[in-house]
């Protein structure tokens, strides 16, 4: 029997004013923290198999802003609304996966490992905040009920383990 506490993922891009999609994604963060129930059972001396449920708690938060200049058939003029909030989402989820593993020892000091942890579907709720610069004379932002989903992905490992002698080994 174990238990383990990790994050699975976690991310944080921000982009600076002059990136040219700014008005896609100026901001975003995903936090995650996983915690991993788990059984194993030795099958041989030599092979192993181990699972596990995984119940994964993320917050996210990703944000957009109008682009710092205008392009038109006439020209690229300054935008007076650069910098000003388009949305802004921020929220949490749990969810849950699962995940195996199989471990065989080829030697006394090497073992081959594989590991499965399954895709997550978040669906980030919280409140979106939508707005516009009341400072030249637009709409004033205004707050709702929102969801991001998002979908982590399976991942597969295959590891080799090797003691090279009593004090050193690679992995």
């Amino acid at each position: 029997l174990g238990f383990g506490s990790f994050t699975t993922y976690g991310l944080r891009t921000d982009y600076s004013n002059s990136f040219a999609q700014e008005i896609l994604t100026d901001y975003s963060e995903l936090f995650s923290v996983n915690l991993n129930p788990a059984i194993a059972y030795k099958v041989t001396d030599y092979f192993s198999i181990g699972a596990g449920v995984n119940v994964l708690y993320a917050k996210g938060d990703i944000s957009s802003v109008f682009p710092s200049v205008v392009e038109t058939p006439g020209g690229v003029f300054p935008n007076p609304l650069a910098g000003s909030t388009l949305f802004q989402l921020e929220g949490d989820d749990i969810a849950f996966g699962w995940n195996i593993g199989l471990l065989y020892q080829l030697s006394e000091r090497t073992r081959i490992g594989m590991h499965y942890r399954s895709a997550v579907e978040l669906d980030i709720d919280g409140e979106a905040e939508l707005g516009l610069n009341p400072d030249f004379g637009a709409v004033a932002g205004t707050t709702q009920d929102a969801t991001l989903a998002v979908e982590l992905p399976d991942i597969l490992e295959v590891s080799l383990y090797h003691e090279i002698n009593d004090k050193l080994a690679v992995h």
